[in-house]
């Protein structure tokens, strides 16, 4: 049996919510529901990741910074790097666990009650293959029909406006 290499793709809308699914051409994806960048006073999306197919994620690492944490004082978080030329180069964005702080910095924020199993999964993956690529596209008429759900109440009712 061959076992592909497995991916990240993130879709984001407008307000910054999206699914990140874990890919293996073989598998269904894992999706986890997440957001990335805040809403500014003029509603507009700002600190959002750049869309692109440059990305990769390197090891997970614990830590207590109560933006990333699953519990108090427990969280996790994983540099995201931009791949120029073999080089990679780091920005300041990572996928974490959404500590119930709103928005991010143009992290990716994990909303799952599971975002622990990803972490888990990343740090098996990159056993067994280098890097694990991220592929990030922002499409703004997506939130309207399958994302809006996974915001707050309050945001739901503002995206369907």
């Amino acid at each position: 049996m061959i076992v592909k290499e497995y991916y990240l793709t993130f879709v984001y809308d407008e307000r910054g919510f999206g699914q990140l699914q874990l890919h293996n051409d073989s598998l269904i994806p894992l999706e986890y529901r997440c957001r990335t960048g805040s809403i500014n006073r003029d509603g507009e999306l700002v600190r959002a990741i750049e869309p692109g197919p440059w990305w990769v994620v390197g090891n997970p690492a614990w830590t207590t910074e109560e933006a990333m944490t699953i519990t108090p004082g427990k969280g996790w978080k994983v540099r995201m790097y931009r791949e120029i030329d073999g080089s990679m180069i780091y920005h300041g964005f990572l996928i974490h666990p959404d500590g119930n702080v709103p928005g991010t910095l143009g992290c990716l924020g994990i909303q799952n009650d599971d975002a622990l199993i990803l972490k888990e999964r990343i740090e098996q993956i990159l056993k067994r293959q280098n890097k694990i690529q991220v592929v990030v596209t922002r499409c703004d008429f997506y939130g309207q029909s399958n994302i809006a759900v996974q915001g707050t109440e309050n945001e739901v009712r503002e995206i369907s406006a």
